[in-house]
């Protein structure tokens, strides 16, 4: 999206940003981390990931696989 030029006036640089940003994950992209942690070697631990019907049905199939605990 272009803004024009005349919605520019007055604004100036500020300092720079620094801190730490967490995104939500979408059920896709939860699904698919279950799944490389599956796939790798070792322990791995997933966090953050929301409770949908979704990804509770994903994770159901991963422990009657036996690799989850």
């Amino acid at each position: 999206m272009d803004v024009p030029a005349s919605q520019l006036r007055g604004l100036r640089p500020g300092p720079p940003l620094a801190g730490e940003l967490r995104a939500p994950a979408s059920k896709s992209m939860a699904q698919r981390a279950l799944l490389c942690a599956l796939a790798a070697s070792g322990r791995t631990r997933v966090t953050g990931l929301d409770g949908g019907e979704d990804l509770a049905a994903a994770r159901g199939v991963l422990q009657r696989l036996g690799a989850l605990h």
